[in-house]
């Protein structure tokens, strides 16, 4: 058996950052906000497990960050990627492949700035494992995200940015619970992770947005955040068959450092 299914999910994201680094304030706020979309088959007979998802996603995203020396940076650009999803019994696998084509225009009162390009490579594979109770479930869930940036020309001779790579491990778990809501099924989870940028090396995206002079620039590695997400599904399925909807919102942070994002999303499956 096998089934296909579209879905799209709006997304929004700020981030405020505060620190010193080498006696220069690297203050800074993020605002982003996308789209992105998918369609996927879902197999059920074979490859050794109960259930295995492909799929392709694209999307679209922006981002505007203002950094206290007044300098700023607009971020721009479409992305396309893969994913898959393999299940068996509790256990599963989830892996996505992605690349971000990103344009970003900067603004100084010191100096004139020329925009420059960027194309960002992730991969990402968790592990996971659902454990079903009376009522409730938790699923632990481990994984690693490797992200690799290249400059364009006028990144690499302009703004002396070098290609870099960043590589992030989680940890976690999840847990949920169903409930009925009116003549919706209703499942409510909460994820709760810590995460860590274990190696960064090169310019990121990071290193291009922050102000301050070549070689202050602060990065996360070896800092560890905590995140915090919270989600309700609905399934529709009694008044429109194979429709869902979901609703979710996060926090996380560490010292210096405070994020929240909101996502809503519908998939419709046949």
């Amino acid at each position: 058996m096998s089934g296909w299914a579209v879905w799209a999910q709006l997304y929004g994201d700020y981030e405020q950052r505060r620190g010193i680094v080498d006696g220069f304030d690297t203050g800074r706020i993020s605002r982003t906000g996308g789209i992105i979309g998918g369609l996927d088959k879902v197999f059920t007979d074979g490859f050794g497990g109960d259930a295995l998802v492909l799929g392709l996603l694209s999307g679209a995203m922006t981002s505007h960050v203002s950094n206290v020396d007044n300098s700023s940076s607009m971020i721009n650009g479409p992305s396309v990627g893969a994913y898959a999803i393999w299940i068996k019994g509790g256990f599963s696998i989830d892996s996505t492949f992605k690349v971000d084509f990103l344009d970003i225009d900067q603004a100084s009162p010191l100096t004139v700035i020329p925009s420059f390009g960027l194309t960002n490579y992730s991969a990402a594979l968790n592990l996971n494992y659902k454990i079903q109770f009376a009522g409730w479930w938790m699923e632990p869930t481990l994984g690693v995200l490797d992200t690799r940036s290249i400059w364009s020309n006028a990144g690499h001779d302009v703004i002396r940015l070098t290609d870099g790579n960043d590589v992030r491990l989680q940890v976690g778990s999840r847990f949920g619970t169903p409930f009925d809501w009116g003549r919706a099924s209703v499942e409510a989870t909460l994820t709760a992770l810590a995460y860590d940028d274990v190696s960064i090396t090169g310019g990121t995206l990071v290193t291009a947005v922050a102000g301050g002079p070549l070689g202050s620039f602060p990065t996360d590695e070896g800092k560890v955040f905590g995140q915090v997400v919270g989600k309700l599904n609905f399934d529709w399925s009694k008044d429109i068959k194979g429709l869902s909807s979901y609703v979710e919102g996060e926090v996380r942070g560490r010292s210096g450092v405070f994020g929240t994002g909101a996502r809503v999303g519908v998939r419709y499956s046949w």
